[in-house]
């Protein structure tokens, strides 16, 4: 698919800082505000993975403090807890606030922590899952769960187990791995944790194969990531029937980048309004707003105090530039956080 407009890398990523989208469908948030990064940078271990990605899956959540020796004595067993649940519906993300993200992958490599770790630098995330705030003088971990069957809880306490064991209720595969032939295997993983664009060519391929076990279990992954296509697509649309551009191109842009690579022809047609859309003066405007805050993000995310005087520098900037963006509301909202 070729990419006619310009567009801003990461668009979805400098909203989902702060206070941004709703919790994913499914997912009982009880009124709050939770949000997974989509900025890669702020991911180890793990492309950015998101709620409605995982819906249906059971997601343990373990917020830790890298300096605690008492959590860096934990890991090998909660690692070896978490392999003896290979198999299952389940997923176990770690969730570090440390300041330095480079320092953060030199210390789960020395622990050889292999789950997705996320890198709450902004602690936007602890706050929003209501935990009390991690510190090395009294809370060194926490643990919270989403289960498959859509709801939120508390850990167990110090019963790691138990913890998984709940969020495993309800939790499902979208395609029973015992149909998925070896070669695709890597394929499906992809596919359940809603990482539709790795496998595209590895699909593609197989659904015109010979093989016929592996050209049925093609078509089966293929069928599940074009009902994600046609869901995204259906919000687009019901956006423009309210005249809003804006959700409506975010909503394409989420589209052409989570599905890039396949031939759905909902796909043509999502790049067609896409392009469109990006010659409109105010998606013009929201665009540049969108690239000063992903600017603002990347350079707050150091944690220096000099990288974040320049955030600020560029938050206020974008205020006074775009005023009605929405991005100039998660800045009001970014700038509030850095202050505090």
């Amino acid at each position: 698919m070729s990419r006619l407009a310009p567009r801003v890398a990461g668009l979805a990523a400098v909203f989902a800082l702060g206070a941004s989208a709703a919790l994913a469908q499914g997912y009982d948030s009880e009124d709050e505000t939770i949000t997974l990064p989509s900025d890669p940078r702020l991911w180890h271990n793990s492309p950015p993975l998101s709620l409605d990605s995982l819906e249906g899956k059971g997601v343990v959540f373990y917020f830790f403090e890298e300096e605690s020796p008492a959590v860096a004595q934990q890991w090998p067993s909660l690692l070896a807890q978490a392999k003896t649940y290979e198999g299952k519906p389940i997923l176990f993300v770690g969730v570090n606030s440390g300041s330095d993200p480079r320092v953060l992958k030199r210390y789960l490599a020395s622990y050889r922590v292999n789950w997705p770790v996320i890198h709450d630098y902004d602690r936007s995330l602890e706050s929003a899952m209501g935990l009390p705030k991690l510190s090395t003088a009294t809370n060194v971990f926490a643990v919270t769960y989403l289960s498959g069957e859509g709801t939120r809880g508390d850990g167990k306490g110090a019963d790691f187990a138990a913890t998984a064991e709940a969020a495993l209720k309800g939790a499902s595969w979208k395609v029973d791995p015992a149909a998925i032939p070896r070669p695709l295997m890597s394929a499906w993983r992809d596919v359940e944790l809603g990482d539709y664009k790795r496998p595209a060519r590895a699909l593609n391929r197989a659904a015109k194969t010979k093989d016929e076990s592996e050209k049925t279990a093609a078509d089966q992954l293929l069928s599940v990531i074009e009902k994600e296509a046609t869901a995204v697509a259906t919000q687009a649309a019901e956006a423009l029937k309210s005249n809003d551009n804006w959700a409506a191109y975010k909503h394409l842009d989420t589209m052409l980048q989570r599905f890039d690579g396949y031939e759905f022809p909902i796909l043509e047609r999502a790049e067609t309004k896409h392009d469109e859309l990006a010659k409109t003066d105010p998606i013009k405007d929201e665009l540049s707003a969108a690239k000063l805050l992903n600017k603002a993000v990347a350079t707050g995310s150091k944690g220096t105090p000099s990288a974040v005087k320049r955030a600020k520098g560029v938050l206020r900037r974008l205020i006074a530039d775009h005023p009605s963006s929405e991005a100039a509301a998660k800045a009001q909202e970014y700038l509030a956080t850095l202050d505090g």
